[in-house]
Order: structure tokens, then sequence, then C-alpha cells
């Protein structure tokens, strides 16, 4: 898709540090006011910071692809984005 930037890792500036977290490593993203965001990692940490994108510039949303096709999500429009715990894993 032209426009968008798609990739494995979850961005954001933590302070005015650049912070990279893969997303098979993130449980959850809560977006708060503005461009503050709360990421909750599998081994039980949570980092806050700053919404950003690759050029450590703002972003207007997430993009991703699930079985129906690509998908956008500006933040503005959700709270929160809670990740499957059990993502590879197959169930009966």
């Amino acid at each position: 898709m032209q426009g968008y930037n798609f990739d494995n890792r979850f961005q954001f500036l933590k302070g005015s540090t650049p912070a990279t977290v893969e997303f098979s490593s993130l449980t959850s993203i809560e977006f708060r006011d503005k461009d503050e965001v709360t990421v909750a990692l599998r081994d039980g940490t949570k980092a806050t910071g700053t919404l950003t994108g690759h050029d450590i510039e703002p972003i207007t949303g997430l993009t991703g692809i699930c079985e129906n096709g690509v998908f956008f999500i500006e933040p503005t429009l959700v709270r929160a984005i809670q990740f499957d715990l059990n993502s590879g894993a197959r169930s009966k």
C-alpha cells in the first residue's frame, strides 16, 4: 500500500529517547491524551511515552494486516489495543 509503512516494531519516544519494541513483545498499547501512549510488555513491565513515527515525527495511525485485509487505526478512535497473549499457539 502506497503511503503506509509496515513494520514489526512499535516506536515511541520515552522522554526524549527513541524506543522500539517488537510487536511480539507487547500485551497492550493504551492511547492517552494527545500523543501519549503506554505500552505493556509480556514480561510485565510498562513504559509511557509519546507516539512517533520512524523519523521521530508524530504519526496519524497504525496499519496492520488481518484476515480481512489491511486496516488503519487512528489513535484518536481507540483507547487501547490488546494483543493476543496466545499468538503462535494453535487452539483446538
